[in-house]
């Protein structure tokens, strides 16, 4: 049995930096219309997986197939209905996400009652004035938009996390199907298009 090797060519290595200078650009200017960018990329991301583990076989298909389950359930799980009060908070990517945030943007702060709740006041550091704006509850939903109500620096964060994740997959279902097929399988597998 052959040990597992990380086989990267240069095709992907080139995607992957450019996946990793968007997602930084996105992260580093997090504005809607990089949230909504970096959204549409990463459902292109997992569609195209879906089309790849549909026309190969072998590595190739556990590869994309975990790929698209591992994303698509972590996109899954942060989009569900009332995901933002029961599952969102609970997530350690979540955590991870808002810490950043706070350490990244200290100017831009918000009294949190619950999740997606404006308790009391928001305060912006627009250049280098401070203003205050207090908010009641009343008008926090009045403020709100419908659908994904988290900052657009999470919404991209939650991209990134969802295109890890589909890594992981790809990697784990890759290993898996390595690790069970016999020498004279693999090589019946990777030659057959």
């Amino acid at each position: 049995m052959r040990g597992f090797a990380l086989r990267f060519s240069l095709r992907w290595l080139i995607a992957l930096v450019t996946v990793a200078g968007v997602v930084s650009a996105a992260l580093a200017n997090p504005t809607q219309w990089w949230a909504s960018g970096v959204f549409s990329g990463t459902l292109v991301l997992l569609g195209v997986a879906l089309l790849v583990a549909v026309a190969r076989r072998g590595e190739a298909r556990a590869a994309a197939l975990g790929f698209a389950i591992c994303g698509a359930f972590y996109l899954g799980l942060i989009l569900a209905p009332g995901a933002e009060t029961n599952i969102e908070p609970h997530l350690l990517t979540s955590k991870a996400l808002h810490e950043a945030e706070a350490r990244w943007y200290p100017d831009v702060r918000m009294s949190v009652n619950s999740p997606g709740v404006l308790r009391q006041r928001i305060r912006f550091n627009i250049n280098g004035t401070n203003s205050y704006s207090i908010i009641t509850p009343g008008q926090a939903s009045a403020l709100s938009a419908p659908g994904w109500q988290i900052s657009s620096f999470q919404r991209v964060g939650h991209c990134l996390w969802a295109l890890l994740f589909a890594a992981l997959g790809s990697f784990i279902a890759r290993w898996l199907v390595e690790r069970h097929m016999s020498p004279a399988n693999h090589r019946e597998a990777v030659d057959t298009p």
